[in-house]
């Protein structure tokens, strides 16, 4: 299309304009109060999310990072949910809702980032990069699901502008260059982004490859938004080598000996990688309709590489793919609006239904809740006031966000007995390839551990105990390992899907108010 009929189009009237502009307006509210509703009723605040607003809380009433709670990712993970956990504190509300607003307000910047790269760059008119922000931002908020608020998500709204950017740059002419605050922020975006998992900065990497191989010119990697993103994700690593010595002296060794060796087998991480498939299909198939396909490309090519982390990591986690599925999907978006720029909007609408169905089959794996059961946050509601909560399983999602919901205190210093399970999964690795001397050294370290949470919670029984009565790590507490002597001083109150809720029983004390000597 001819950049008369591009100017053409954004040739409008105040009247026309304003009205846009209400419309959209209208548009971004409507998908917010519909996200913000949704996420709460459907989802409500997923594990991970939960777990840093308790830390956050934790931090502010005076525990160590680290050293009195303990969080297995870097400081960023819980300096992202300070602010709104700090302003729901300072307005006296829940800081579930905070954060809920608080995301949307992110994944609106980036995908408002986004479009106004689009439209800066004359990658789109005005009013076609509006809409398609507007579009990235409703898939980012109402079809995330269990990924709704996770760090990635977030991570990977703020990096939308660098790949943007990167293909602006790829076919710009010197009249069109980007300007400093296009730089600034699409730099700042990514090095967000690279923070969140410093995993994600190989999707800048890769954006600048791309670029030097178009421009046949290596000095790209020294474009001031490279070299922004890269000074600000070197920042913040030595920032929390400073500020947080222990997490680099004791807890990565640790993470590093347990957590990250672990992987699922590849077959069935391959299987949850099959869905996403369908969106490169998609695009690859109307491609050669679209007159400068640059941004979808580099955008499909952020969301391979964005497969990297999540294969990696191997746990096979919903929220690791997200970044992959926000890229692909964004690249699929903006193609069906450079579709409409050539060919017209009557058969850019023809591809409209397809390109949805993709979007949503390769969100597939963020439909599914780990809400808890309405009868289990009841009983722990009845127990009253503020209960001190403890937990005896190994996967966060039993206790998060459980305990915040019935109004409890977290009193663990971990948000789960991860580190046991953990331990236990290299036990059967090495046991397999016959070392001896490694499930040995793997056990005392799951002993260990439960020695001190068993001791710990005798000392300081909390209130109300959530129990994963699904988890083999829970059986060997019990039998192997003496935690049935705790137990014997709980009630059981409630119990749903495997997860049961103990209540302390009462003590009685004598009229001074002092507990009655007597047999546990």
């Amino acid at each position: 299309m001819s950049a008369e009929v591009v100017q053409s189009r954004d040739r409008i009237g105040p009247t026309s304009l304003t009205s846009f502009k209400v419309y959209c307006g209208l548009a971004v509210a409507a998908i917010a109060a519909v996200a913000f509703v949704l996420n709460d009723w459907r989802w409500g605040t997923v594990a991970d999310t939960s777990w840093l607003i308790t830390v956050a809380e934790r931090m502010a009433a005076g525990d160590r990072l680290y050293v009195d709670v303990i969080e297995l990712n870097p400081p960023f993970s819980i300096w992202l949910y300070t602010a709104p956990e700090r302003a729901a504190s300072a307005l006296g509300t829940s800081p579930e809702v905070a954060v809920r607003l608080y995301t949307i307000v992110l994944c609106l910047l980036g995908a408002s980032l986004a479009g106004w790269l689009l439209a800066a760059g004359k990658v789109l008119p005005g009013r076609a990069a509006a809409c398609t922000a507007i579009a990235i931002f409703a898939t980012a908020v109402l079809v995330s699901g269990n990924g709704f608020s996770e760090r990635d998500q977030i991570g990977a709204l703020l990096g939308l502008p660098i790949l943007i950017l990167a293909a602006w740059r790829s076919v710009s002419a010197p009249t069109n260059a980007p300007r400093f605050v296009h730089w600034l922020a699409a730099g700042t975006g990514a090095g967000v982004m690279a923070m969140v998992r410093p995993y994600y900065a190989a999707v800048v990497v890769a954006a600048a490859c791309l670029l030097a191989a178009k421009r046949r010119d290596i000095r790209v990697f020294l474009l001031p938004e490279f070299i922004l993103s890269g000074v600000v994700t070197l920042f913040y690593l030595g920032l929390s080598k400073v500020m947080y010595p222990a997490y680099f002296d004791t807890l990565l060794p640790l993470l590093s000996d347990i957590y990250i060796p672990y992987r699922l087998p590849l077959d069935i991480l391959l299987t949850t990688f099959v869905p996403w498939l369908l969106l490169p299909v998609f695009y690859f198939t109307g491609r050669r309709y679209i007159d400068r396909p640059e941004v979808p490309d580099f955008l499909m090519l952020g969301a391979v590489v964005a497969w990297l982390p999540y294969f990696l990591q191997g746990k096979g986690w919903a929220y690791h793919s997200y970044p992959a599925v926000l890229f692909a999907s964004a690249a699929l978006i903006i193609g069906v609006a450079l579709l409409a720029e050539r060919r017209g909007i009557a058969q850019a609408s023809s591809r409209v239904p397809i390109v949805l169905v993709a979007i949503l089959l390769a969100h597939i794996r963020f439909v599914p809740t780990e809400k808890p059961a309405d009868e289990l946050v009841a009983a722990g509601m009845q127990v009253g006031g503020r209960p001190t909560v403890g937990m005896l399983g190994g996967s966060i999602e039993i206790g998060h966000p459980l305990a915040r919901m019935i109004g409890g205190q977290w009193i663990e210093p971990y948000c789960s007995d991860w580190l046991a399970t953990y331990a236990i999964r290299r036990q059967r690795m090495f046991a397999a390839a016959g070392n001896q001397a490694e499930v040995r050294r793997f056990a005392a370290v799951e002993s260990e551990y439960l020695a001190d949470k068993k001791a710990r919670l005798l000392r300081e029984p909390p209130r109300i105990l959530i129990v994963d009565t699904n988890d083999r790590l829970v059986a060997d507490m019990l039998g192997r390992f003496g935690f049935q002597e705790l137990l014997d001083r709980y009630d059981r109150i409630a119990a749903d899907g495997g997860i049961a809720l103990y209540r302390a029983k009462a003590v009685p004390v004598t009229p001074a108010g002092k507990p009655v000597a007597g047999p546990d």
